[in-house]
Formats: C-alpha cells, structure tokens, sequence
C-alpha cells in the first residue's frame, strides 16, 4: 500500500470511528478490546497483534489490518444503515446534494462491489456533516 493511501486510510477510519463511538483498550498482555458503542449491533472483540508495538493503537497495522471499515462490508454496512437512519429521523436537516451523493454512490457501490468507493462516499459525508454541524452533534 502506497503511504499517502495508507495515511488517508487510517485518517477516515478514524472519521468513521469517531462516528461510530469506536472505543479501544489496553487489557494487559498485549491485548486490546474495541467496541462500537453507536452500532446496533456492536461490534466487540479482543486483538492480540503478533508482536508487541509501541503506541499500537496508533499504528497502521491498528488502523489498516483491524479497523476494516475501508475493507470489509460488514463493518461499512452498519456505518451508511445508521448515516439514512438518522437522516430520515431528523427531518429538520437540510442534507442537500451530500446526502443524495452518498445514497446514489453507495448504491452504485454495492452493486459493482466497489467497497473502497463506497468507504469514500460515507467518509465525505462524514466531512461534510461535521464541518456543517462544527463538529458538536453526531448524527
């Protein structure tokens, strides 16, 4: 994985974590539990990496090879399912052509099983919803 990539990456897993209530931490021996409080349902698990790394839980094995929400359906699903949900229950929001963008990109998407567009569309969302509420309401 090219570096500027893999950064960008790691920056919108942390987007999409924070969004999600991505909790993760130390249990000792070298094992971490993360837990996505905003998901229903959670996802809950325990990583032990195999082989002990300072300040794991800011490396790019952490952000890349665990968090897997630019790889993996089963993580993004939940991340767009809580995104339409809570539009459609906040009826006063204004979402514009962003919101349209993301159902029409994430509908395309998942049809031509393009997860890395898909992981995109949801993360520009994201940007765009925060700068917009400055970052002081989650959806």
């Amino acid at each position: 994985m090219i570096k500027e990539e893999e950064n960008r990456i790691i920056w919108y897993n942390k987007i999409i974590g924070e969004f999600v209530g991505l909790e993760v931490t130390s249990i000792g021996n070298n094992e971490y539990k993360y837990i996505t409080k905003k998901l229903s349902p959670w996802k809950v698990a325990t990583v032990k990496p195999g082989k002990f790394q300072e300040n794991y839980l800011e490396s790019a094995d952490f952000w890349t090879d665990i968090i897997k929400f630019h790889s993996d359906w089963n993580w993004l699903i939940p991340v767009y399912s809580k995104i339409m949900q809570s539009c459609f229950d906040d009826k006063s929001t204004n979402y514009n052509e962003n919101y349209y963008n993301l159902i029409d990109s994430f509908d395309v998407c998942t049809h031509d099983d393009r997860i890395d567009s898909a992981f995109y569309a949801v993360v520009e969302f994201l940007k765009w919803y925060n700068e917009t509420n400055n970052n002081t309401d989650s959806i």
